[in-house]
């Protein structure tokens, strides 16, 4: 088994290697007439063999004693160390000779006499792994390498069309001429080949996941576009209408198919969540009522049960099998005498199936339980290649088929017992039941239809959509990726679905949900209205653990980093989302499309409405490469591109240190007065969302403090920070939507590095002058937290330069809180660390996150009594150190639901981006933070075992507790916790800034 360094093309050739000569006068060479692949480690343990050697056979001829699984060890007394070694021993020989193998036949060590075969005999047609026929540099355009990706791609003047083929590859071939006559007719676009095997780096940073030929349209340095399976013409022309001046269309996308393609979907019954499975193996879980991905499960070998219900996934030595029940979060553990090659399970998960070898080198089908007993082994004939067995169980449950070679089984799942066998030309593709569960489809053999009874017919092709069992629908692809919803009464007619950029392999539906989703060799799974066509949402997880979920109109929910995966498109104009982020990253609104309610109201901008003012360009003088000075010129320049000029932003190491926007209180003080804070839960939110909207649709970002016309020039002098300082600049466009590309300089300080100082400010509040929303441990959550970090502090503070500062109840007044804010800036330096710790009230209204501080007296008052995000954005920037945590243990009185949340996250998120710092933020109900837990509010309670167990936050064993892995510990442990509780709570840790020690590990 190769690396996953190699393996964006394993589940299509597993890099197939044919052993034969080099391709010249092919009838007088001799060759194996086989298949082999390279030896993994994990096989090379289950045979017995030291390391990873030999040649692993995928195929062979009838003839010859060998068979699919053998090691190739010696030809005659030559060692085979790598498959590359038996082109060089066939060199001295010719067809028809005789040559000796010492094999590794599972634990056995056989020898065998084998007769060389003619390299015309293994056939004139293209097969994976041949020595290459197509024309050098495909003919009329050239082939490029890594070497010259960046001069002849992203340096180009002209757009580049990118072609992305393989020698083995029959369509690559079959569509060469499309490009050729692509390349006649638009002779102002330079196109270029590029070999799969020749080039990993830039398939991997790409994302070309497997389905040959694909074409990226590059302009500018940047990706544009790019479409899989270049099977008609009007594809690549309907990519390069994007660069045309008349192509005004504007665009979100996803960075497909940096993610691995989608093999499997399915919605959970009576849970919320759908799973889909990838073909890296992952198996996925969303929260398709969220928008959010709720747990990853990853495997050398996984499958997912029809109703994704149940995984089973092999371990990292293939000869385990952990069975999971993926709603209850249960496993067990199986045990087997087989290495393990595929797998399959029941959507009951009383039965899993596994394909794989044994320790006698035969191959076979095993059926267990989930307690590990061994049903029944069906053996394989040594004349099937392992990838041409197949096998799946029926959505029912009852039935279970078994495809190989000319053979399809079918076996009832009560006794087991083999109830039909029926002779196939050929082997499947793919094998799925029908939804009814009455019939299979198996794609690659003449007649892909098979009924229980063995009847065959021609179908109409496509792919099963599991979750209906009393209709047969099918996703049938109509050859452009767009695909069309069928069943057996829709007569050969169906909707038309498009947006996939990759054939289409899965589909469900749910009794209670109202969405179809669909899975892509794109790496993306859809969710559409079946009723319309319309696109709901896209679903895409990365390798990496980040993700993204994007309604069609921009907004959007995704880990710390997805927003880096997601693009926007107008034309040959391609901006990053981060661009976007302060507007679009809306959790909230995702979960209203997600509802099926109408977002309008909630809508304060387009994409499209946004794009059509572009960022300004900004450009950072020089600075010098380093210096000894306390202090710098930081000299910028803004200018317009269209968009005009709005906010400036400029960081230090990350972290904000200048603006000149903020974002307006629209709500007028007579209207909050009239609220009560426990009105506020999600329908209030919701409500007052909505009438925002209607007032900021005119001027939605933030107000800036002074007009700066169409150019804008500034200096600043900034004080400097021992070692390497990074400057980033960035700016709006006039409306303050869209955000123009960070630009970043950097310098080296040699100035001596200051003693560090650490500065604690603690807010805990209990008691308030409304004593109907007084909380219990608050007061004291800031009383712990603050002692205890403190004392760990030490091991990297002396004593003298740990600063306390503590508010509690009626001495946390909102005055109280920003004096004490500005006595801190006064003494605070850059290179000094600060950590805000807050326990109270807090709240959402209009648009912004706010701090209830003790002075609240019932009436929301934001003058008297609340600390908007506005203000603690004042406060960062006041307080000159560059390493800044703020940490808000917020209890929400109107409640934490869906609506709520999503929006406390939206604004936190942006809070923490807008600093260019780290957040850990938790909203918890009344009810929760009354009960506590173990003496202590239970966010505050995680954040006190990480400082108590520092060893156990430390997972990298880096020596020290840092921002980041205290951040992590403490949401793992509130999670885990709320969830025994039957409180679920999930904090967020935002980090936007860089990370930072906070003690050492002794």
């Amino acid at each position: 088994m190769i690396g996953k360094t190699q393996g964006v093309f394993q589940h299509l050739i597993i890099i197939f290697l044919l052993l034969a000569a080099v391709w010249v006068s092919a009838a007088e060479r001799a060759s194996f007439g086989m298949i082999v692949k390279p030896v993994s480690d994990e096989y090379a343990r289950f045979i017995g063999l030291d390391g990873p050697e030999g040649a692993y056979v995928v195929s062979t001829p009838a003839s010859g004693g060998l068979r699919p699984g053998d090691v190739i060890l010696k030809v005659d007394d030559a060692p085979i160390k790598t498959p590359a070694d038996l082109q060089e021993v066939i060199r001295v020989h010719q067809p028809g000779d005789q040559v000796q193998l010492m094999i590794a036949r599972g634990k056995e060590r056989v020898q065998i006499s084998y007769a060389l075969k003619s390299a015309a005999s293994s056939g004139a047609g293209f097969r994976p792994g041949q020595a290459a026929r197509m024309p050098s540099g495909l003919g009329s355009f050239p082939t490029i390498e890594s070497r010259d990706f960046e001069k002849e791609v992203l340096k180009s003047e002209r757009p580049v069309l990118a072609y992305f083929y393989a020698n083995w590859c029959v369509p690559c071939k079959t569509y060469l001429p499309i490009m050729q006559e692509i390349g006649q007719q638009h002779a102002d676009v330079k196109i270029v080949g590029i070999d799969v095997d020749k080039s990993r780096d830039i398939v991997n940073r790409y994302g070309i996941s497997g389905i040959l030929p694909a074409v990226i349209l590059f302009n500018g340095g940047r990706e544009i576009d790019k479409v899989m399976r270049v099977s008609k013409k009007a594809l690549v022309d309907g990519l390069l209408t994007k660069i045309r001046k008349d192509g005004d269309e504007i665009e979100v996308f996803p960075s497909i198919g940096k993610g691995h393609w989608i093999t499997d979907v399915a919605f959970i019954k009576d849970s919320g969540w759908l799973t889909s499975r990838d073909s890296d193996q992952t198996i996925f879980i969303w929260d398709y009522r969220q928008g959010a991905l709720v747990r990853t499960y990853r495997a050398v070998k996984s499958a997912l049960s029809p109703n994704g219900a149940y995984a089973a996934l092999a371990d990292k030595n293939r000869t385990a099998i952990a069975v999971v029940d993926i709603a209850k979060q249960k496993q067990s553990l199986i045990q087997t005498k087989l290495f393990i090659e595929k797998l399959a399970i029941s959507p009951f998960g009383n039965a899993i199936a596994g394909f794989g070898a044994e320790q006698n080198g035969r191959f076979s089908v095993n059926i267990w339980t989930p307690d590990n007993r061994l049903i029944r082994s069906i053996p394989v004939d040594p004349e099937n290649n392992p990838l041409m067995v197949q096998f799946a169980f029926s959505p029912d449950g009852a039935s279970f088929a078994l495809s190989t070679l000319n053979k399809l089984e079918f076996f009832a799942t009560e006794n087991w017992e083999r109830k039909t066998v029926v002779t196939m030309k050929g082997a499947a593709r793919v094998l799925q039941f029908t939804s009814d569960s009455r019939a299979i489809l198996a794609p690659g053999v003449d007649e892909n239809l098979v009924d229980l009874q063995g009847r065959k017919t021609r179908g109409i092709g496509g792919r099963t959509v599991v979750g209906r069992p009393d209709a047969r629908l099918l996703i049938v692809d109509n050859g452009d990726n767009s695909f069309r919803l069928m069943s057996d009464k829709s007569g050969g007619t169906g909707l038309r679905f498009a947006g996939h950029r990759a054939p289409v392999n899965a589909g469900a539906v749910g009794d209670a949900v109202r969405w179809l989703a669909s899975g892509s060799s794109d790496g993306t799974v859809r969710l559409w209205d079946p009723a319309t066509g319309d696109e709901m949402v896209q679903l895409l997880a990365f390798g990496n653990g980040e993700w993204i979920v994007i309604t069609p109109e921009g907004y959007y929910n995704a880990s710390a980093r997805g927003h880096e995966f997601l693009n926007i498109r107008r034309g040959s104009r391609v901006y990053g989302m981060d661009q976007f982020y302060d507007v679009f990253y809306r959790p909230d609104i995702v979960s209203a499309k997600l509802k099926g309610d109408p977002i309008a109201g909630l809508v304060t901008l387009t994409v499209e409405e946004a794009i059509k003012n572009p960022p300004p360009a900004v450009q950072i003088s020089f600075l010098p490469d380093r210096t000894g000075d306390a202090k710098v010129k930081v000299c910028y320049r803004v200018q317009s591109t269209g968009g005009g000029i709005g906010e400036v932003r400029l960081f230090q190491n990350g972290k904000l240190i200048k603006s000149d926007g903020f974002y307006r209180e629209v709500a007028s003080q007579d209207m909050m007065a009239t609220l009560k804070l426990t009105q506020l839960d999600g329908g209030t939110v919701y409500r007052d969302m909505r009438s925002l909207t209607i007032r900021e649709k005119q001027s939605p970002g933030a107000v800036v403090l002074r007009a700066k016309g169409d150019v804008f020039e500034e200096c600043l002098e900034m004080e400097t920070i021992a070692g390497e300082n990074e400057i980033g600049l960035a700016a709006f466009n006039a409306s303050n939507t869209v955000q123009s590309a960070m630009s970043t300089a950097r310098f080296l300080s040699t100035r001596a590095t200051d003693e560090p100082h650490l500065y604690i400010l603690a807010v805990g509040i209990d008691r308030y002058r409304d004593a109907s929303i007084n909380l219990k441990y608050a007061a004291k959550d800031a009383r712990d937290f603050l002692a205890q970090l403190a004392d760990k502090a030490k091991t990297i503070y002396k004593p003298d330069n740990i600063h306390l500062t503590r508010l509690i109840d009626e001495r946390a007044g909102k005055s109280d809180i920003l004096k004490a804010v500005e006595k801190l800036a006064s003494e605070v330096k850059h290179g000094d660390s600060f950590i805000f710790f807050n326990a109270s009230h807090g709240l959402l209204l209009q648009s912004q996150y706010y701090i209830v501080t003790g002075s609240f007296d019932g009436s929301l008052n934001r003058s008297e009594s609340l600390i908007s995000s506005n203000e603690i954005v004042e406060m960062s920037k006041k307080i000159k150190s560059l390493s800044q945590l703020y940490i808000f243990d917020t209890c929400h009185a109107g409640g934490v639901d869906a609506i709520v949340s999503g929006l406390y996250d939206a604004r936190m998120s942006v809070l923490a981006k807008k600093m260019g710092l780290h957040i850990y933020a938790s909203a918890g109900s009344v009810e929760t933070a009354l009960d506590g837990y173990q003496g202590n509010g239970l966010f505050t309670h995680a954040l006190l075992e990480g400082l108590k167990n520092g060893a156990a936050v430390d997972k990298d064993k880096s020596g020290a507790v840092t921002v980041k892995s205290l951040g992590i510990y403490a949401r793992e442990t509130t999670r885990e916790i709320s969830n025994k509780l039957g409180h679920p709570q999930t904090p967020l840790m935002i980090n936007f800034g860089k990370d930072s020690r906070l003690f050492e590990v002794r």
